[in-house]
């Protein structure tokens, strides 16, 4: 007993330090706002989520589409098939929610002009088109006070689409939209092609 006890007491204190060692900071899962050459913190899960187990270094980015100003050429084509270019700043974005998975997503412009697209169900990482079962695209271009109106429906027979690449946090999704020319609907007629394509969005608002 008389030998045992020393070698007991010298036990001890290195068997804390072993336990306590696997607690220091290079066993951690680190939140992505700790500034830590640690490799091991949360990447892929929402900005600045300081205790989620996956990564969310990359959660602020990601997007290739880009916030406005948009600049957008308008090709307008009149019923006689006479063709004018006018290019278009719009300055303004807003996106708003409309079931979750439905969104409106407006572009405006100090001159009047408004494109309003609404598209659902919008899914992260997937393409809306006319092969997605009840998916819906309808387009609207129009200048009220140069009484110009321009809208195509995927469930009439228009060709668009729209692709998510991300959704940004809570604000809402980001990605591409093609389109074909969208026709008047007014006894007049003509028709106008928006580029250039695809036209990015980027929900932010």
């Amino acid at each position: 007993m008389s030998t045992l006890a020393p070698r007991l007491c010298f036990l001890f204190p290195l068997l804390s330090l072993l336990l306590l060692s696997g607690c220091g900071p290079d066993e951690r899962v680190l939140d992505d706002d700790d500034d830590s050459a640690v490799s091991d913190d949360d990447d892929s899960a929402a900005a600045d989520d300081d205790d989620s187990p996956s990564d969310d270094d990359d959660a602020g980015g990601g997007c290739a589409a880009y916030g406005p100003p948009y600049t957008f050429e308008l090709e307008l084509v009149s019923s006689e098939g006479d063709s004018s270019t006018e290019s278009v700043a719009f300055d303004g974005l807003s996106c708003t929610d409309y079931n979750g998975d439905e969104w409106s997503i407006s572009y405006s412009n100090v001159d009047g002009w408004q494109l309003r697209v609404v598209a659902g169900p919008l899914a992260q990482g997937q393409t809306l088109s006319a092969e997605v079962a009840n998916a819906k695209i309808d387009i609207t271009l129009q200048n009220n006070s140069q009484q110009a109106v321009y809208s195509g429906r995927l469930s009439m027979g228009h060709l668009s689409s729209l692709e998510v690449q991300r959704y940004q946090g809570p604000e809402g999704p980001c990605g591409w939209l093609t389109t074909e020319p969208l026709p008047a609907p007014s006894a007049g007629g003509g028709s106008v092609a928006i580029g250039p394509q695809p036209l990015p969005f980027d929900c932010q608002n």
